[in-house]
């Protein structure tokens, strides 16, 4: 999905000048430029509103990127969405930080280690009943797994 596309998406929803955003997910997730050049897109769009991420993670800065940004996220390397949806942190993360939005990103762990589609499935969707649980209106964006050249 574009930026583009995202941003009327999540302003839309939400009634809120504070925007809690948790980055939900495995390696993929966690390091990297993308959430510093995403956050600074957010808060370009929509000046005014207080945008943060939330999570127990803290990644390191982007070194190209000369912008600040949240480096907050629940961006776990190597965990499995079905470890994620059957462990409890999630719902221990969730009742921490209160996300107003979830963008989650799992699966591709779980794909590489022959996980069966159904049981990932199943994971994402008690991870949207934890979401749910949690904060009924919460909005949620799924990413879907990176594809594997075979």
């Amino acid at each position: 999905m574009k930026f583009s596309l995202l941003f009327p998406i999540l302003f839309s929803t939400i009634s809120v000048n504070a925007l809690k955003i948790m980055p939900l997910g495995d390696s993929i997730t966690n390091p990297g430029c993308w959430r510093a050049i995403l956050y600074n897109l957010l808060n370009s769009y929509h000046p005014a509103a207080q945008i943060s991420f939330v999570g127990t993670q803290v990644s390191s800065g982007c070194d190209f990127f000369k912008g600040s940004y949240d480096g907050r996220n629940e961006g776990h390397a190597g965990w499995l969405a079905t470890d994620i949806a059957n462990n409890g942190h999630l719902v221990e993360w969730l009742k921490e930080t209160k996300p107003d939005v979830v963008m989650m990103h799992l699966g591709t762990n779980d794909v590489w280690r022959g996980i069966p589609t159904e049981k990932i499935i199943e994971a994402y969707g008690k991870m949207v009943e934890q979401m749910r649980g949690s904060k009924r209106d919460v909005k949620i964006l799924v990413n879907c797994p990176v594809p594997e050249d075979e």
